[in-house]
């Protein structure tokens, strides 16, 4: 690019070096964009990749791709990276084992609702979230009932119980 500057500064008229300097312009600017593309999907990816699931990661993740589907919404790259963020959150509300956990995913589906607003798979995910709140805590008023009234003494290998006083 700097060459063909330096040719047009000498050969200002030649259309052929213009076209070349149009040319050359493009190329860049094309080659920046794909490369500013790559380093969005790949930012997105780490997103999504990472456990626990976090609001913000989440709702960085989420309003890229939206902005990206909203620019184009045949761009199979950011169908797919939609697919992997549902897919993510539904492993999370899957493997939620107790509230605190499932408090931490309401806050990271917070800013996925806010970005998908009326997707369907994300209204299925929501469903699933309500259905694995009322698991979760089924399972914990389970264990605190079944705990309770028990004394439960651990004390091997490490030593003898001589005896419980009340």
């Amino acid at each position: 690019q700097a060459l063909i500057a330096e040719a047009r500064k000498v050969y200002a008229g030649d259309a052929a070096l213009a076209a070349a300097d149009a040319s050359v312009s493009r190329q860049v600017a094309e080659a920046q964009a794909l490369a500013q593309r790559n380093q969005q999907f790949s930012r997105i990816t780490q997103l999504i990749a990472a456990r626990p699931l976090r609001a913000e990661g989440v709702g960085e993740a989420a309003r890229t791709v939206a902005a990206l589907l909203r620019a184009n919404p045949r761009d199979v790259d950011a169908a797919t990276a939609r697919q992997r963020l549902f897919d993510a959150l539904d492993e999370g509300v899957a493997n939620a084992g107790s509230s605190a956990e499932l408090a931490a995913l309401a806050q990271a589906l917070a800013p996925a609702r806010e970005a998908f607003a009326g997707d369907a798979n994300l209204a299925k995910i929501a469903t699933e979230f309500d259905a694995a709140r009322s698991r979760v805590a089924a399972e914990e008023q389970s264990r605190l009932a079944a705990s309770m009234g028990e004394l439960v003494i651990d004390a091997a290998p490490w030593a003898t119980v001589q005896s419980v006083v009340d």
